[in-house]
């Protein structure tokens, strides 16, 4: 029942994205157009208005997640109990880096077990076993603002030098070995991209994550992120380091 009345509450946000779309122009609502991959669904899209970011002081868990095996309605979504309003979330699979963007909900009424609810959408895109307890990582999003225009001198011809970028990398892949990090980077190497490779911190988890940059504009970390998308790597995005 519970899960019947979150996905309702997926399909209604669809369709208030859907009109906003319509209403604002090419622009969409919570969601983005495009799916991972091949796959219909959410996506980390760049639009006019800025870039999606990790807004982790919005919400952040790591904590283990259960699909139970049951097909489910209203597309890519998670559910989890301390959730207060519906959020625009990247959900990842710890174990082996797959991750997508989907809708994350509040869980009415806990049952014995994880406390991470996931629709059968999301578990096919980050590789969840129907009744298997599985390692997830779950971070809000949230859109940078729209650039604003520099401002001009008095003499109408000078203009003002533009701020320098806070998130100056773009985020390729988190992956759970070394090896795998480095084979990413030589993909990016071999697509004439830059690619670092940041270690685990101490003490927390075991993931290895893949970045490209540093860039000096807002036009070439948006080009950074489009090469990125091109080589596969569908959830790119901008971060500090």
């Amino acid at each position: 029942m519970q899960g019947y009345r979150i996905a309702r509450m997926a399909v209604l946000l669809a369709v208030t994205g859907i009109l906003a779309g319509c209403q604002g122009g090419a622009g969409a609502g919570l969601f983005g157009s495009k799916g991972v991959g091949d796959a219909p669904g959410p996506q980390i899209v760049q639009r006019a208005a800025g870039e999606d970011v990790e807004a982790p002081e919005v919400f952040q868990a790591e904590e283990t997640g259960l699909w139970d095996g049951r097909p489910s309605l209203g597309g890519i979504w998670i559910a989890h109990p301390d959730v207060t309003d519906p959020e625009r979330v990247i959900i990842r699979n710890t174990a082996t880096g797959q991750s997508v963007v989907g809708a994350l909900f509040r869980r009415e009424r806990e049952s014995p077990g994880p406390r991470f609810q996931v629709s059968s959408d999301a578990a096919a895109q980050i590789g969840l076993l129907a009744g298997q307890p599985t390692e997830l990582s779950v971070t809000a999003l949230r859109r940078t603002p729209d650039p604003q225009p520099a401002a001009t001198a008095q003499d109408d011809d000078a203009e003002r030098a533009p701020a320098a970028l806070t998130r100056r990398f773009v985020q390729v892949a988190t992956v759970d070995s070394a090896d795998g990090a480095k084979q990413t980077a030589a993909r990016l190497t071999k697509a004439g991209l830059s690619a670092e490779i940041r270690a685990p911190d101490p003490g927390g988890r075991p993931l290895w994550r893949v970045v490209s940059g540093p860039v000096k504009t807002e036009d070439d970390r948006a080009a950074l992120i489009e090469a990125a998308r091109g080589l596969g790597f569908k959830d790119a995005y901008a971060v500090t380091r």
